[in-house]
């Protein structure tokens, strides 16, 4: 959260990237939809508790889809990994598990 926002929670950013945890709304509707508890059809990325559940429960799905206890004595590689995929979507973590180099263009 805090490299993400900055503890603010009205961030937003070019990517148009919202709230504490800085979700795009196209995340957000799979989130809200796929990995959250109970789905939820309305939400408020703005609003710290929604912010917090959503980047939570992103983080816990990449967790489960990227980590593995056969990577050795630390998780350095699912830290990678998890951080790929919230950064840049479960593509960019399975690019970066594969090996694969990433073109990261710059706007």
């Amino acid at each position: 959260m805090t490299i993400e926002s900055g503890g603010y929670s009205k961030a937003g950013s070019s990517a148009d990237a919202q709230g504490l945890m800085q979700v795009t709304p196209p995340t957000a509707k799979d989130i809200a939809a796929k990995y959250l508890k109970k789905p939820a059809s309305s939400y408020d990325l703005m609003d710290p508790r929604t912010s917090v559940e959503f980047g939570s429960a992103y983080l816990a799905y990449l967790r489960k889809n990227f980590g593995s206890y056969k990577q050795g004595p630390s998780w350095n590689e699912t830290v990678e990994l998890i951080a790929a995929g919230y950064n840049g979507g479960p593509g960019a973590a399975l690019a970066l598990k594969q090996g694969r180099v990433l073109m990261i263009r710059k706007q």
